[in-house]
């Protein structure tokens, strides 16, 4: 059994482990033909062996190629009934490490979020509001500050506790347009406090934020750090309701 950790390279490399018995190149059309479609198998096999080893499962390379193999031949060594209850077995096996794994995730952007919260608040430069949201004014426009039912256009740098970047559209040349009440609550009260040229830096706290369940890019329980620059406000209107989702980005930054 070979027990792999989450390393592309390791995994790559075990995934080659006997590239040299099939170094034959394809030469003909059917044999090019018949290669594409051995890789394009390979590949979902890839694929879902990577989703696995990511969770923390262990593989053995060898019997799923032997497996593989053995199913073109329709000479498996277990029958049909074993092979669906193996991968049931599999199956609840995989479930428990993802929610393990979940879990893990959870509690460290969690660990961190607070580490980030309690350090950033003993800036004397920060305020913390009502709500928790902290911010901290990088440069104060003269603007008007935006309502709640504007459309703002802005561009922002988004990053995890740990300093993960998950969307960053500071040297975009098409900033941001989104209406201030489709946006997540910390986002909402924090663009409701610049004025039109300004720039601040916000730690939003994870339950002002995506909470528990997080989206693509953003765990759950994470903390947010956004560095924004707000452009322009303006009033909707007829004309304006298309441009309410360009350049969204990162799940829209909007709210659950």
């Amino acid at each position: 059994m070979i027990k792999f950790k989450f390393s592309s390279i390791a995994i790559a490399t075990v995934l080659t482990f006997s590239a040299s018995a099939f170094a034959k190149q394809p030469v003909t059309d059917l044999e090019k033909q018949s290669y594409s479609l051995g890789a394009s198998i390979g590949k979902s096999v890839s694929h879902q062996v990577y989703s696995q080893v990511g969770i923390g499962a262990d593989v053995d390379v060898d019997f799923i190629v032997s497996g593989f193999v053995d199913a073109l031949k329709q000479q498996t060594s277990l029958s049909n009934e074993e092979i669906i209850d193996y991968l049931n077995q599999r199956s609840e096996q995989l479930n428990l490490l993802a929610k393990k794994r979940h879990e893990e995730v959870l509690a460290q952007a969690k660990q961190q979020g607070e580490q980030l919260l309690a350090e950033n608040k003993k800036n004397s430069n920060v305020v913390v509001t009502d709500s928790g949201l902290q911010y901290e004014v990088i440069k104060l426009g003269d603007g008007e500050k935006p309502a709640p039912e504007d459309i703002v256009t802005l561009r922002y740098r988004g990053e995890l506790a740990d300093g993960t970047v998950f969307e960053d559209t500071m040297d975009s040349e098409t900033p941001n347009h989104f209406p201030i009440l489709q946006a997540f609550e910390g986002w909402n009260e924090g663009l409701q406090l610049m004025p039109v040229g300004s720039t601040f830096r916000f730690v939003v706290p994870s339950e002002l934020a995506f909470g528990e369940n997080g989206i693509r890019g953003i765990p759950g329980n994470s903390v947010l750090v956004m560095n924004v620059e707000l452009l322009a406000k303006e009033k909707p209107s007829d004309n304006s309701q298309g441009m309410g989702l360009n350049r969204v980005g990162m799940g829209g930054m909007m709210g659950h």
